[in-house]
């Protein structure tokens, strides 16, 4: 979708980098106009027919209410997340240079033209303009919904595999900075609460996670989930983080030729 707008999307994250730290939020891993990144920015770059079609944004804003409600309620969206069943509307250029907002193939719904009454469709009215949602789809809207609020006990258990078993088992493998359990839950805790974790709770009435709060634990969950998926660039930046929090100094790394 932004194939051919990259001068756009370039500015858009260098936005929201200089927002970030408008916030006084610190920048770990990427930073506006450093050129071995490639943000440097060029004036009036292209924008994409897509950009402002209000169904394609109406249909990620529902998803993410659909997600975290307790979070993305606090905007004042229209959109109440209850539409979301697991597809996305995506934008997507046609032969003929045309371009249209699609659904992924499976959903078997028809494509909205961009500019052609799209504004004018709710996000449930598209998603059921071919037929009613099919039992999958259904099943899907339970599950976020779910996943909305999610269950302590299941929190905890992903906690524990996570930080105690596929961590520490794909830092072994792949030579990761940090390797022990212990590490990537200082390193998760700091992250969900964007500083020293022992200084919002209390080492001294037991271990962190009888303590925590479930919107704590879940950040602190996304954390471990994201250096899974992510492997060791984000090892490095919330481990970094981590460090900072506490006043220490990043660990230097072997240079490369």
């Amino acid at each position: 979708m932004w194939k051919g707008f990259e001068d756009l999307l370039v500015n858009y994250v260098n936005a929201m980098l200089r927002e970030w730290a408008r916030r006084g939020k610190k920048n770990d891993m990427l930073r506006p106009g450093d050129a071995v990144l490639g943000l440097q920015e060029r004036p009036s770059p292209r924008v994409p027919p897509w950009l402002g079609e209000e169904l394609l944004h109406a249909c990620h804003r529902d998803a993410l209410m659909a997600k975290l409600p307790e979070h993305y309620g606090q905007f004042g969206w229209a959109e109440t997340g209850s539409a979301y069943d697991g597809s996305y509307l995506w934008p997507e250029e046609k032969e003929d240079g045309s371009w249209v907002l699609r659904w992924p193939k499976a959903a078997k719904r028809p494509e909205h033209p961009i500019g052609v009454g799209a504004d004018t469709l709710s996000v449930a009215h598209a998603a059921d303009a071919d037929d009613t949602l099919t039992a999958r789809g259904q099943r899907k809207r339970r599950r976020a919904e779910e996943q909305a609020t999610p269950d302590r006990a299941d929190l905890v258990a992903e906690w524990e595999h996570l930080t105690k078993a596929v961590l520490p088992k794909l830092a072994s493998a792949q030579r990761w900075p940090i390797r022990f359990d212990h590490c990537f839950q200082r390193v998760a805790l700091d992250a969900a609460f964007e500083g020293c974790w022992y200084d919002h709770l209390d080492r001294k009435k037991g271990a962190a996670i009888k303590q925590i709060t479930v919107d704590d634990l879940e950040r602190a969950v996304r954390a471990a989930r994201r250096m899974e998926v992510e492997g060791i660039a984000a090892v490095r930046a919330l481990d970094d983080a981590s460090l900072r929090h506490r006043g220490k100094a990043p660990k230097k790394r072997m240079k490369t030729a």
